[in-house]
């Protein structure tokens, strides 16, 4: 009985001591012609998997295989590697990896998803890359050098820049409802052909009956959403404990689009003690209207007691 439980705790700890704990400085690649099909459009990444007893570096180079019809590398299914964690829990921005895709897809795929470059007029290296996958819709939004961020974090003030920004297309749960309402519309109406425009009334008044319910909800289900289109943030999972946060080059010449750089694996920025010192500054100001000693100092004038006579 000894015998048979020290075999299985040396495996149980072999299996342990072997297992991959985190992949770490993710280094990213990729080249991409835009305008037409390009045999010299890549998409390479490295990383190291770290265990308790070794580090292991993998180097990936991959591009389109026009005989098979996809990545030669098998690339979309190795980048899930480092776009998750061992929980499944998303480390790094979904943007960035529908991205580093479009390397090792037929040329096809840049039409279909809809790809499209704008540059700044004033300043030529400020890029922005938006693109729609599967009823999402994707923005990368370079600055004026043309770094784009994953989940950097500046240190002096605990900003956190993120340059990827995701629209997601309805729950499935909700496209399912929308099917089975289409479908039993279609019945009612198959019976009742002459009740269409009635039905059609029915159907607007009750989507028209609080317009904002949509909107609260995914306000309350994501973080960071911006009004003015629909975007929304897309860093990391806020379960995973380790993300990969850093900074990239996007630049785009003649049509063709690069980007490059290194992202390390680090501790979640703590974006709520980030919020928690903003609102306790806040809180810190006087309320109330200033007196007319602060009013005389803010215009420049000494702060005197008494009419000075």
């Amino acid at each position: 009985m000894k015998t048979k439980f020290l075999i299985l705790f040396l495996f149980a700890n072999s299996i342990l001591l072997n297992s991959p704990l985190f992949s770490e400085n993710l280094k990213i690649d990729m080249r991409l012609n835009t305008k037409e099909a390009d045999e010299k459009n890549y998409m390479n990444f490295s990383y190291e998997t770290t265990t308790s007893s070794t580090t292991t570096k993998t180097k990936i180079k991959d591009k389109y295989d026009a005989v098979s019809g996809a990545s030669k590398n098998h690339s979309t299914k190795k980048t899930l590697a480092v776009y998750q964690n061992q929980s499944k829990k998303k480390i790094l921005p979904k943007t960035l990896r529908a991205f580093l895709l479009f390397p090792v897809c037929d040329f096809s795929k840049i039409e279909e998803d809809n790809l499209q470059i704008e540059k700044d007029a004033e300043n030529l290296e400020k890029i922005t890359v938006t693109f729609s996958h599967r009823g999402n819709s994707y923005k990368i939004e370079s600055d004026e050098g043309g770094n784009v961020f994953v989940n950097f974090q500046k240190k002096k003030n605990g900003e956190i820049k993120n340059s990827f920004r995701i629209k997601f297309k309805e729950t499935e749960k909700n496209d399912g409802e929308k099917e089975k309402a289409e479908n039993n519309e279609k019945k009612e109406e198959a019976k009742t052909p002459k009740q269409e425009d009635s039905k059609q009334t029915d159907k607007d008044s009750a989507q028209n009956e609080n317009p904002d319910e949509k909107t609260q909800e995914l306000d309350s289900a994501n973080k960071g959403e911006d009004e003015s289109d629909g975007f929304e943030n897309d860093g990391f999972d806020d379960a995973a404990e380790k993300v990969y946060a850093g900074k990239l080059k996007l630049r785009e010449k003649n049509g063709i689009l690069t980007l490059k750089g290194k992202v390390k694996l680090v501790e979640k920025p703590k974006i709520e003690e980030v919020k928690k010192e903003k609102t306790e500054e806040k809180e810190e100001q006087p309320e109330g209207n200033p007196t007319e000693s602060e009013n005389e100092n803010k215009e420049g004038k000494p702060d005197k007691k008494g009419d000075g006579a």
